[in-house]
C-alpha cells in the first residue's frame, strides 16, 4: 500500500470510529428515558424525576406582546463564569507621555540660480540672501553645511551641527 493510500485509510478509519463513538454516547439512556448524566442526578437525589421530566418538555416560545420571559434564576456556579473585567485602562496608562521632539535642521537658506558643467563636474550657483555662492560636491559652507552631491535635478547638503541630510530641488528639472 502506498504511503498516501495508507494515510487516507487511517484518516477514514478514525472518522468512522469518531462517528461510532458519538452515536453510542448519544444513545446512552437510562430506564427513565433520560440521558445518562441526567439519570445520575436523579439517582443522587439532586433533582426529582418530576422536575427533570418537566425540564425536558419543550416549552412554547413566549409571545413578544408581553416582552417578559419567566426564567429560573441562574445557579450560583454561573456567577463565576465570567470574572469582572476593567474596561478602562489604568490612569497611568491612559495618557501616553509625549514623545521627545525630533530635532530638525533649519530650512535651507539657499536658492538655486544656475549650474555650469566643466570637465564632467557640475558647479552650482546659489543665492544665500544677497550673497552668491559657487559650490561643488564636498565643499563646506561656513562650518554649517557640506555639499554632498550636485546633480541636474537636486543638490544634497548635510547640516553639520545635527548631521542631517537635506535636499534642494533644482527648479526647471522634471
Amino acid at each position: 500500500m502506498s504511503r498516501d493510500r495508507r494515510r487516507r485509510f487511517v484518516i477514514g478509519a478514525a472518522l468512522v470510529a469518531t462517528l461510532a463513538a458519538t452515536w453510542w454516547a448519544a444513545s446512552l439512556e437510562d430506564e427513565t428515558g433520560l440521558p445518562a448524566d441526567e439519570a445520575n442526578r436523579v439517582r443522587d437525589g439532586r433533582r426529582s424525576p418530576e422536575t427533570t421530566r418537566r425540564a425536558r418538555v419543550p416549552q412554547p416560545m413566549p409571545s413578544l406582546d408581553g416582552l417578559s420571559v419567566n426564567r429560573a434564576p441562574l445557579p450560583d456556579v454561573a456567577a463565576d463564569i465570567l470574572p469582572p473585567t476593567q474596561l478602562h485602562p489604568p490612569a497611568e496608562l491612559a495618557i501616553p507621555s509625549p514623545a521627545p521632539a525630533v530635532p530638525e535642521a533649519p530650512p535651507l537658506p539657499f536658492r538655486f540660480v544656475g549650474a555650469l558643467e566643466e570637465r564632467g563636474e557640475l558647479t552650482a550657483f546659489l543665492l544665500e540672501g544677497e550673497q552668491l555662492r559657487v559650490v561643488r560636491a564636498h565643499d563646506t559652507l561656513d562650518d554649517r553645511y557640506r555639499v554632498e552631491r550636485v546633480t541636474t535635478a537636486f543638490i544634497e547638503f548635510t547640516y553639520l551641527p545635527r548631521r542631517m541630510r537635506q535636499v534642494l530641488t533644482v527648479s526647471g528639472s522634471s
